[in-house]
């Protein structure tokens, strides 16, 4: 179905009523129409000469209804035009003075109620040539209505543990539509809802009004000037709750609410996985045991258990598998198990799936046992990008301290020059970028900054805490955790992004050529966002610190966006 709609409207009756509505007469579309085949037609009767011109143009599917009573159901006819229809079968379909049997055989098929006609029903007939006759005033629906009722099948999804959205983002990209996300974080949320509004502007042509809110928004304000712009059910999509024993039926029923008669067909998400990282428990000790988020997976397999999705994809670190000496993985395996799903874990390296980041996650995917499901295939994808050349250089240039939270970013290359990004898809739809600030730092780390990065570019050695000179080091600790200052690797790809980044950014120092204390500093928030391969279009709101964050915390969009495309095939039962 193209964009844009050729729309007839025809009446047969009270037409000065019909032409207060502002339509033409009957008689001139009727002359207009010659030679043309419409996308849609609508009238309410089917018995007057505007039949005979709506028939002409051979549709497969005609939708009749009347406008004198809202309550009567849509009546969708298959049309066959192999046979005709007797008066007597017509009269008692409900037409008491029909002459159609010159014409073609309308046979029932289905009635609609009013009410759940841009819900389901005529999406099941999205790849037929159909003439669409809907209700009339004061219930005509606009042309962007009648495409949404048009639309093919979109397979939908709910995000738990949502974090920035970077999952939600890929299964977007990939193709599937997100019914909720669920996020305890208040700045996340925020984001999300920016990001809902604008996928909603995009899809409606509306984007200068995205692109406005970037270049005028102020540091301290939350999107609120962007979220006003859009319908409310927008941003209610994104629920700000924390998931827990109680608040689990509360978010059920918020869900419910946005989904309306749509199927869930798919859960994503990770429940946080600090408990479950290496790092993440060295630094905890024996606390880590009696962490709650060991258990969260739990209210996770509530929701399978609620909605009954054909499938589920569940993210998190390696260290889910022997957390607690393999107890809560074990956990999630029966509880997966018991609500009647097949899962399969696997551990995806990012840089394999077109990502500038050595980042190694376990991708756990499950689907209701006897479906003819599978893992998603995603072959090997090695390439030859770089992170200075291909990633970060045609970003402006900055010294530590330099930037802006908000505003607008100007390219330094054109896109044809950076294949990389224009194959991603990481420069987005915008022809300026945002968020590329760089935090401040104090001489001392500077000054180790310029020994971490020398080291590095003489001979790729990463600096160890013990190596820098005694004068330098602030830190006690000198047994653990020695190689706090790293450079991101400027000719190969990154080492993993964590959501320490928010702490400093001693672990992510930007690949500067030459360094001095003068040009080194850590990387910004946009070139952090790009080492995740979210698109330079995606807006990070709350602070720097809430922004680094978020980033850390996300999954590579790029490898969402495989696993969500594959997983799509197989709900459309494409062949591989």
């Amino acid at each position: 179905m193209s964009e844009s709609l050729e729309i007839f409207e025809f009446s047969n009756h009270n037409e000065e009523k019909f032409l207060a509505g502002g339509y033409k007469s009957t008689s001139s579309q009727l002359e207009w129409m010659k030679g043309k085949t419409p996308n849609i037609v609508r009238y309410n009767m089917p018995n007057n000469k505007a039949t005979r011109a709506c028939l002409a143009q051979k549709p497969q599917y005609l939708l009749l209804y009347s406008y004198n009573d809202a309550e009567q159901p849509l009546q969708l006819f298959l049309i066959d035009r192999n046979r005709r229809w007797s008066k007597e079968k017509m009269m008692a379909t409900g037409y008491e003075n029909p002459h159609h049997d010159e014409y073609v055989v309308l046979y029932l098929t289905k009635e609609i109620p009013l009410a759940k006609l841009l819900v389901q029903p005529l999406r099941d007939f999205a790849s037929k040539k159909l003439m669409f006759l809907p209700r009339f005033n004061p219930f005509v629906l606009s042309g962007n209505e009648i495409l949404q009722a048009l639309a093919p099948k979109m397979f939908t999804f709910v995000d738990l543990f949502a974090g920035a959205g970077g999952l939600s983002e890929g299964f977007v990209r990939a193709g599937f539509q997100p019914i909720a996300h669920v996020e305890m974080d208040h700045y996340a949320c925020d984001t999300l809802r920016t990001r809902a509004a604008f996928h909603y502007l995009k899809e409606n042509g509306r984007l200068d009004e995205y692109k406005q809110y970037l270049i005028e928004k102020k540091p301290n304000e939350d999107g609120s000037k962007l979220w006003n712009k859009v319908p409310k059910k927008v941003i209610d999509s994104v629920i700000h709750e924390t998931i827990g024993s109680n608040t689990i039926q509360s978010i059920f029923e918020r869900i419910d609410m946005l989904r309306e008669d749509r199927p869930v067909d798919i859960i994503i998400g990770g429940p946080p996985c600090q408990a479950y990282s290496i790092v993440g428990r060295a630094r905890m000790g024996e606390k880590v045991k009696e962490d709650p988020r060991n258990n969260l997976y739990k209210f996770y397999v509530q929701f399978l258990e609620r909605y009954q999705p054909k499938m589920f994809v569940f993210e998190n670190v390696p260290g889910i598998r022997t957390a607690k000496n393999g107890e809560a993985f074990r956990g999630l395996q029966e509880a997966i198990k018991k609500a009647g799903y097949e899962m399969v874990p696997m551990v995806q390296l990012a840089s394999e799936h077109g990502v500038l980041q050595n980042r190694q996650r376990v991708i756990i995917v499950g689907w209701k046992e006897d479906n003819p499901y599978y893992y998603p295939q995603l072959p090997v994808e090695l390439n030859n990008y770089t992170i200075r050349k291909d990633l970060f250089a045609d970003l402006p240039t900055l010294k530590a301290g330099e930037g802006s939270l908000c505003g607008k970013v100007e390219y330094t290359k054109d896109l044809s020059e950076m294949t990389y990004l224009q194959q991603s898809g990481i420069r987005g739809v915008l022809d300026f970028t945002t968020q590329h600030i760089a935090r401040p730092n104090n001489l001392n780390d500077r000054e180790i900054y310029c020994m971490a990065v020398q080291a590095w570019n003489k001979n790729k050695h990463r600096l160890q805490y013990t190596e820098i000179p005694a004068d330098h080091q602030r830190h006690k600790n000198k047994s653990t955790f020695l190689n706090r200052f790293q450079v991101v690797d400027p000719d190969g790809y990154s080492h993993t992004l964590v959501a320490h980044i928010a702490m400093d950014g001693h672990y992510y120092i930007y690949p500067v050529e030459n360094p001095t204390p003068d040009n080194v500093r850590s990387i910004t928030i946009r070139e952090a966002a790009r080492i995740q391969s979210f698109p330079d279009d995606f807006f990070f709101e709350g602070s720097r610190s809430a922004a680094f964050k978020q980033i850390g915390n996300a999954v590579p969009v790029i490898l969402a966006e495989r696993v969500g495309k594959e997983i799509l095939r197989m709900l459309k039962g494409e062949p591989l």
